[in-house]
């Protein structure tokens, strides 16, 4: 399942195995990666951005960052982008604390490469 896409991902981890796993991933799925594992990397790598991101893919835990509150500043940057959150925990786990939303974007870890690209091309195709 290659896309041949000139779409581009910021994939924001602080677990550093799994950053580069999910990395290989999309880049294996044809799109473009910029890595991130921390808030400073995310914002600074959104700000040097020259083109379109399209997606921004975040673990919804990280040590010391709120993501949906990173996310914010990071559309502020990229209004055009899309948001796709990911946690080892589940969609009601971190419903229930408040982290996220239900509804928002969300897949649960661990992820297959079709499970991860069939889920990106729903996110995108959204309004």
């Amino acid at each position: 399942m290659l896309f041949h896409s000139e779409k581009t991902i910021l994939l924001i981890e602080d677990d550093e195995h799994v950053l580069k796993v999910t990395s290989q991933m999309l880049k294996s799925l044809g799109f473009n990666v910029i890595e991130a594992q921390n808030e400073e990397q995310a914002v600074e790598a959104a700000r040097n951005l020259k083109e379109k991101l399209d997606l921004i893919l975040t673990d919804v835990v990280i040590p010391g960052i709120r993501a949906p509150a990173l996310t914010v500043r990071l559309k502020k940057l990229h209004p055009e982008a899309k948001v796709l959150f990911m946690s080892g925990y589940t969609e009601n786990a971190i419903a229930h604390y408040g982290i996220i939303y239900p509804g928002v974007n969300f897949i649960q870890k661990p992820f297959t490469v079709e499970e991860i690209g069939k889920k990106i091309v729903e996110v995108l195709k959204k309004d």
